[in-house]
């Protein structure tokens, strides 16, 4: 068998007894059990679980040897897990297009805004106002009429810009102010994808470039994402949030 490497807009985790799959440029998840995948550590650099017996394969010249050895261990599993991730467009062939299958690692969590901000009301001008309304908005429109790739790279060329001067006390403030604002406009239950969004664009307007972080759950299988800045996250709790396993960051 040849090598393979992951499409570069798949990304990959394991959660529990499976793994998990994020195609961007289908904005579709799929899982397999992990146990399935295990040989595909000879194949698939970077691969995710582990190889059966503790063994690594993941070489850029594979022994022969430990290959054959891998291959006899299921060999009709594996070339039906190959075959169905090549159909998927999840696993390629040209590594030029493609790359090794890290999985995510996202920035150790320290503390939420939402649990750790003051109480007092925030203080919300015409400008601010109109800001949080435009980036509601232009949310709304791009995740209406543009793919979910393009709006993740939207997202991810703000990575390259530089940070504003914004202290933790004026990001709890503005982090506030889209809390105080977002019920007389929309609700942030079961529409987390909105609510990042909108958050990152309203953040996005003064400077502030947070982290887009989606994470999984298997058993029952759930998707969720959030913002986070400096391992703190800004519009969710720790504790949820510990739930899932992050499998992009943007």
């Amino acid at each position: 068998m040849p090598q393979y490497v992951l499409a570069r807009h798949v990304f990959v985790c394991v959660q529990g007894e499976h793994v998990v799959f994020l195609d961007v440029r289908k904005d579709r998840y799929f899982a397999l059990e992990s146990a399935r995948t295990a040989g595909l550590g000879c194949f698939v650099p970077g691969w995710p679980v582990a190889a059966p017996f503790g063994i690594d394969f993941v070489q850029q010249d594979a022994d022969s040897a430990a290959r054959a050895f891998a291959e006899t261990l299921d060999r009709g599993t594996l070339s039906g897990v190959i075959s169905l991730l090549l159909e998927k467009g999840i696993l390629i062939v040209n590594p030029e297009q493609g790359k090794a299958a890290d999985v995510t690692v996202a920035e150790p969590l320290r503390g939420d805004l939402t649990a750790d901000g003051s109480d007092e009301r925030p203080r919300i001008g015409a400008r601010l106002f109109l800001r949080f309304v435009t980036a509601a908005v232009r949310a709304r429109l791009l995740l209406k009429y543009r793919t979910f790739e393009t709006v993740v790279e939207r997202v991810k060329s703000r990575r390259g810009r530089t940070r504003a001067p914004v202290t933790d006390s004026e990001l709890a403030g503005l982090v506030s102010a889209f809390a105080t604002l977002r019920p007389f406009f929309f609700a942030a239950k079961d529409a987390c994808l909105f609510d990042a969004l909108s958050l990152s664009e309203f953040l996005g307007g003064y400077g502030v470039i947070p982290h887009w972080v989606f994470g999984v759950q298997s058993r029952p299988f759930a998707a969720h994402c959030w913002l986070q800045l400096d391992g703190f996250v800004l519009n969710d709790t720790v504790d949820n949030v510990q739930r899932y396993t992050p499998i992009m960051v943007v």
